[in-house]
């Protein structure tokens, strides 16, 4: 994974090669000074600033659990919690 952030692979490399393409393009057909950031061409990026990390109090991670225990079910799986 941390190869990845010095030398993407794959989709990330893809992506970020269309990120730099559409960020010339932008910069071309911009004014002086309000073209965007790279990074808002970039959608990896804006996946991990959204990230909200655990759960911050144990009736969150409950809920939480409860959720994730419903989409499982809800997919067919049997779901055994425990005590």
């Amino acid at each position: 994974m941390a190869l990845d952030r010095i030398s993407p692979i794959g989709h990330a490399r893809t992506d970020y090669g269309f990120a730099m393409v559409a960020h010339l393009v932008a910069a071309a057909f911009s004014g002086r000074g309000s073209c965007p950031d790279i990074e808002t061409f970039l959608p990896f990026a804006k996946a991990e600033e959204q990230d909200p990390g655990p759960p911050k109090s144990r009736s969150e991670a409950k809920r939480l659990a409860a959720e994730l225990i419903g989409w499982a079910k809800g997919l067919g799986a049997t779901v055994t919690p425990k005590r």
